[in-house]
């Protein structure tokens, strides 16, 4: 027997049914003996989870050049006004 599980909800499936389940973000696991065994990893990643990610990617790389950018622009404002 193996039971999807998400959140508060436990199913009951069969086999055919296992990767309709996971792609609906359940964990799968298989009771035998009285004892649960968990046959997917903890968290499979999902399309927004992967579109997040290089997201977060790229907005890094965008900020390492503009604080790249901006560090000789900040020397250059504390050196000027020192003068006459």
């Amino acid at each position: 027997m193996i039971l999807a599980v998400k959140g508060n909800r436990e199913i009951k499936i069969d086999v055919d049914e296992k990767e309709k389940y996971l792609d609906n973000g359940y964990s799968l696991f298989e009771k035998s003996e009285g004892k649960l065994t968990s046959l997917t990893p903890p968290v499979k990643k999902t399309k927004e989870m992967i579109s997040l990610e290089k997201e977060n990617a790229e907005l890094k790389k965008r900020l390492a050049a503009f604080e790249k950018d901006e560090a000789p622009e900040e020397e250059k404002q504390t050196t000027r006004g020192k003068g006459k």
